[in-house]
Order: structure tokens, then sequence, then C-alpha cells
């Protein structure tokens, strides 16, 4: 029976790290095309929530809200907590803070001072209308949320988008996150959602 030479060993052993080198790079980017498509994903099922609660509250949006967290534990200011029954998470409880994991980006991995997700409260960017009133209201302005109806360009005006601030729930203060989707053009990529529906990743924001 024939055996391997040492040499013979080693070159497979140098073919193989080869091999694996052109492999990892293609892996990672699947990885993230991967996590970015979840990340799409997610917005499109906020908006799922945010249509149902419309169609059964005379078309108006959930509002009066903060700037979105993607926990919640009433439904008085935050966008999580009126849309979680239409889709399928926990009614709002007090004395519990939910988590809701379609507000979660895939990417994120840590904030930019090395705290991570436990530490850290993702925020979006609600649309507004030509006066500069959130569509969804706001809760420290005081302003209602308006009728789904009264967006006038529904494919190029954003609902939500990812901002690059993190909230830290403990230092309470914004946080630079690290880039999410890679780098594009010298900017990260975030996911953002239109009134339309549709939702993809960009390196900007529409206008609102």
């Amino acid at each position: 029976m024939k055996t391997f030479t040492l040499i013979e060993l080693l070159m497979v052993i140098a073919i193989i790290g080869i091999l694996t080198s052109f492999l990892l790079p293609s892996l990672s980017k699947a990885r993230q095309v991967s996590l970015a498509s979840v990340c799409v994903s997610n917005m499109k099922q906020i908006n799922l929530g945010i249509t149902l609660f419309a169609d059964e509250n005379d078309e108006f949006l959930p509002g009066r809200i903060w700037n979105s967290v993607y926990t919640y534990y009433d439904d008085s200011n935050h966008l999580q907590g009126q849309i979680a029954p239409y889709l399928d998470y926990p009614a709002v409880d007090p004395s519990v803070d939910h988590y809701i994991q379609v507000f979660d980006c895939p990417s994120f991995t840590v904030c930019s001072d090395g705290s991570g997700k436990s530490n850290a409260r993702l925020y979006t960017i609600f649309g507004k209308d030509q006066t500069g009133k959130y569509y969804f209201g706001s809760h420290n302005r005081g302003t209602d949320a308006s009728k789904i109806s009264i967006v006038e360009s529904p494919s190029e005006e954003n609902s939500l988008f990812e901002r690059d601030v993190l909230y830290g729930g403990n230092k309470h203060q914004n946080q630079s996150a690290l880039p999410r989707h890679g780098i594009k053009g010298g900017n990260y990529q975030r996911s953002g959602l239109w009134w339309d529906g549709h939702a993809k990743l960009t390196t900007k924001r529409a206008k609102h």
C-alpha cells in the first residue's frame, strides 16, 4: 500500500489552504447578502404591521410615537407596541420590556464604543409631510399621527430608515454604530422602507 511522503502531505495542505483563501471571501460575501436580505424582509414585515394597523383605524397611522426602538412595554409611544398584535408578537405589558425581532438589523454587531446589542436600541427615521410634521406624529412634540392616505408620493417617500446611531440603553447617550451591510462608494448601506411597501438597501435616504 502506497504511503504519502511528508512533502506530498505538505503540498496537499498548501493546496487546501490556497483554495480556502479563495472561498472565504465568497462565503463571507454570501453571508452578508443573506443578512441584508433578511433586513429588507424585516422592513417589509414592519410595513405589513403598519398597513394592518391603518386598515383597522380609519387609515390613521400608529402614533404619536418616539423615534423607534426595537423593544416595547406599552402602546402609547412605541411603534412596536402598537403594531405588535398584527405581527403575532406579545401584547404590551408595562412590567415587561418585550423584544420584537423584525426591528433588529441582523448585520449589526457592536457599537463603536464596544457595547453590544444588549446595550443599544436601534432607531429608525420616520417620514414627514411637506410641513415637516411626522406622519406618525411625535410623542415629544405632542403631534398626532396622520392618515396614510395623506402621503403624496408613496414610491418616493421613506416611512422608516435605519440610522447610523444607536442609543445606549444604560448610558443615555447616542453611540455611533459600526457600518452595516458592507461598504459601497465610501458609505455603508442601510435598509429603507417606502410608503408603497417596497424596501431595499441604499446609501441615501429618499425625500420625506
